[in-house]
Parts: C-alpha cells; sequence; structure tokens
C-alpha cells in the first residue's frame, strides 16, 4: 500500500474540487495512483448524485447567452437546493455554461432530456462538489430575423428575451434592451 501524503491530497483536490476525506479514501483506495482516485471519485459522485435526485430544487439561477451580431439570444433555469449554492460561481459559471450550450444548437426549447452525456457529466461534478441536487430545468432560444436582446431581473431569478423585428442597428438593440428591462 502506498503512502498517501498531504501534498497528494492537495493535489488531487485542486485537480477534482472533492472534499479533503472524500479525495484522501480515493488515492488509499487507489493506491496512491492519482488517475486511479479521479475515477473513483467521479464514480463516486455519480452514486452521490443518484442519492440526491429526490431533493427540491426549489432555488436556482437564470442565465443567459447572447450571439455576438445580436440576432440570436437564449435563456436557461439552472435549480439547485439553496439560495447559497445559487449564489456560487461554480453555480453561476455552470447556469452560463447550459445558457450557451442552448444557443449553439438548433432547437427553440430544451429541458433535461435534451441534454448531451457531457453536459449531465457537468451536472454530476457539479453536484458532486456542492453536496446539493442541481437539475437543468429548461432553456428557451430566440433566433431568425431582426434583433434578439435579453434581460435579468431580480439578481438572476427572472430573465425576459425579446425579438424585434427590424434592421439590426443600434437603435434597435437600444429598443429591444429597453423592452426587456
Amino acid at each position: 500500500m502506498a503512502e498517501v501524503t498531504a501534498s497528494m491530497v492537495m493535489a488531487l483536490r485542486q485537480k477534482t474540487g472533492a472534499k479533503m476525506m472524500d479525495a484522501k479514501r480515493a488515492l488509499v483506495d487507489a493506491n496512491g495512483d492519482e488517475e486511479k482516485a479521479v475515477d473513483l471519485l467521479r464514480e463516486r459522485g455519480l452514486a452521490d448524485a443518484g442519492k440526491r435526485a429526490h431533493r427540491a430544487t426549489a432555488e436556482g439561477a437564470i442565465a443567459a447567452a447572447q450571439a455576438d451580431d445580436h440576432i440570436a439570444a437564449t435563456l436557461v433555469e439552472l435549480n439547485c437546493e439553496t439560495d447559497f449554492v445559487a449564489k456560487t460561481d461554480q453555480f453561476q459559471a455552470l447556469a452560463a455554461d447550459m445558457a450557451r450550450w442552448v444557443l449553439a444548437g438548433t432547437a427553440e426549447t430544451a429541458d433535461a432530456d435534451d441534454l448531451p452525456a457531457d453536459k449531465n457529466a457537468e451536472i454530476q461534478q457539479a453536484v458532486s462538489k456542492t453536496g446539493e441536487n442541481i437539475q437543468f430545468r429548461r432553456g428557451i432560444r430566440f433566433a431568425g430575423a431582426g434583433v434578439v436582446e435579453f434581460y435579468i431581473h431580480l439578481g438572476g431569478k427572472i430573465g425576459t428575451l425579446v425579438q424585434v423585428d427590424g434592421a439590426n442597428t443600434d437603435a434597435v438593440r437600444a429598443l429591444a434592451k429597453d423592452l426587456a428591462m
């Protein structure tokens, strides 16, 4: 059995975001092999996520993404158990990533059943790190003729998308933004 040092645990924690004791247990179980420990943490994280799936996700955030040319934008709702987690940088980054994923697609709407394996894995990793149930609830995408603008209200609790038909000018963009607000 290989000796597990504090520096090994710290390196694994930095790589995976796992809790200290979870990282240490994984390293001990993997005889000090970092790659095997990462795999063990991933497997255990998925198992932990399954245990949390029944818990209510009444908090969360709305995130948006917009095309550079303002002809498309999207809003997504990502839910979690507590407002504390919803306000973390990690959760906000995950919500923004989900919004970019919906924007890159072609569907007008998306829900949890539409998530590809890599996005499900990102959510499962976040569940493992936060210890909370996290669910992708839905996403909507506006694209086409005219200008699309968004506005996020109440610190990420409510979002609006507005599509205005017309030329893609600064004046039309400003009008769409004002309407969204």
